[in-house]
């Protein structure tokens, strides 16, 4: 009975350890994306309407437009100006697109303007009909 028991037993840790791994294909990259950069004037009426609205505090949107998916970071009310934003990778996964970027305050070289700042950042993709992971 105990030689049983162990054998169930063994056998059940095998099939529970068998599903662990230590890297997920979930969160794994696919393949880089090619996006753009845009200017505030180029991105469609109704994405810039609402990163008005939300400009104030952090956001983060989504807009999909025919062909193309615009995706847009803001980072909310800064100190001062001279802040910019970098987009670090913009790359797929088995759960989604993964949008990364990162805030940069301004240089100790930079003229910078002492009134309130509000930066973000839109980019345009092929149009991609999952999720977007901002990192």
């Amino acid at each position: 009975m105990k030689r049983f028991l162990f054998t169930l037993l063994s056998l059940f840790l095998l099939c529970a350890l068998g599903g662990c791994t230590t890297g997920s294909d979930n969160t794994r990259k696919k393949c880089d994306v090619e996006f753009t950069v845009l200017d505030p004037e180029e991105a469609p009426e109704a994405l810039t309407l609402a990163i008005r609205k939300k400009h104030i505090t952090p956001f983060k949107l989504t807009y999909l437009d025919g062909d193309f998916l615009y995706i847009a970071r803001g980072y909310g009310t800064q100190p001062s100006g001279g802040y910019h934003i970098t987009v670090d990778d913009v790359y797929l996964t088995a759960n989604g697109l993964v949008f990364k970027t990162t805030l940069f305050g301004p240089r100790g070289e930079d003229v910078i303007s002492r009134s309130k700042s509000y930066p973000y950042l839109i980019v345009k993709v092929k149009r991609f009909d999952g999720c977007v992971i901002f990192n």
